[in-house]
């Protein structure tokens, strides 16, 4: 991770750490995301459920950077489509399923307290479809800045989003979100 986002790392954690009280931290196993879970000063659990979506051929390219024929294959199918796949890569709608796995294997529905769960973006977008229940093809209708804060508060089973996509940076104040005391 470079200097700007360890920066976003670290003012996203300030910002958890003084709206919520968080008693645990989940996340994806890979570096990125270990190393924005970091500053929140708690020990992290990690989950290979929370891994952004494998991009076949299409790994480590930028858009531009891709056939002209994938970049107008992606365009038309890649935000709303579940079975759509880059060319040897991993189904968008398996993110909705892994989300669903995570639930259940981490148990954080079950847990009481404030919780954070640090992912990649898809992997994000696909657990936020599993927690509202929302079918497959609505993975296409959320977006994640790098290092933003979503809320979900779960009463009685049921998830309800309160935030999306909260962004802090020590150039702006972020939309005082805050758990329910």
């Amino acid at each position: 991770m470079n200097a700007r986002g360890l920066e976003q790392a670290a003012q996203a954690a300030a910002y958890v750490r003084d709206a919520f009280s968080p008693r645990r931290v989940w996340s994806s196993d890979l570096m990125r995301c270990t190393a924005t879970a970091a500053p929140l000063g708690l020990p992290v659990e990690t989950s290979k459920t929370l891994r952004e979506v494998n991009y076949g051929s299409w790994e480590g390219k930028r858009f531009v950077d891709l056939p002209e024929s994938e970049q107008k294959m992606a365009l038309e199918r890649l935000a709303w489509d579940p079975e759509f796949r880059a060319p040897g890569g991993e189904k968008f709608g398996n993110l909705v399923r892994r989300g669903a796995r995570f639930l259940a294997e981490s148990k954080v529905l079950e847990e009481e307290g404030d919780l954070v769960i640090v992912g990649h973006g898809g992997a994000l977008r696909g657990l936020l479809v599993a927690l509202l229940r929302l079918p497959p093809r609505a993975i296409g209708r959320f977006h994640f800045d790098n290092a933003s804060v979503s809320v979900v508060q779960v009463d009685e089973g049921l998830a309800t989003l309160t935030a999306l996509n909260i962004t802090v940076s020590s150039n702006s104040v972020a939309n005082s979100v805050r758990r329910p005391r």
